[in-house]
């Protein structure tokens, strides 16, 4: 099941909750447990690699599996600006 920009365009909106989600009366907005649960899996993984956390294995996994789940480049590159944001919003706790 390949993720696509609007699916991350959603999950930020409801910043990766998904009971959010289920409770919200947007009626038009859905998104399949499956697909969720990938993007918060590779949003986790995504953000060990970018603050150095992670071996060289590791990324290299990770960039495996993006390819694997989030081929379209828009896509991927929502979802890099949605660990952009973990990764700034995790050094600004930090300071």
């Amino acid at each position: 099941m390949p993720i696509t920009a609007a699916d991350i365009t959603l999950y930020r909106t409801y910043d990766g909750d998904l009971d959010g989600l289920s409770r919200s009366a947007d009626r038009g907005a859905h998104s399949a447990d499956a697909g969720w649960r990938i993007i918060d899996d590779l949003r986790q993984r995504a953000f060990i690699v970018a603050t150095g956390r992670g071996t060289d294995a590791f990324g290299r996994r990770l960039e495996a599996d993006l390819a694997a789940h989030i081929p379209d480049e828009r896509a991927r590159a929502e979802f890099r600006e949605l660990v952009e944001a973990d990764v700034k919003a995790a050094a600004d706790r930090e300071n």
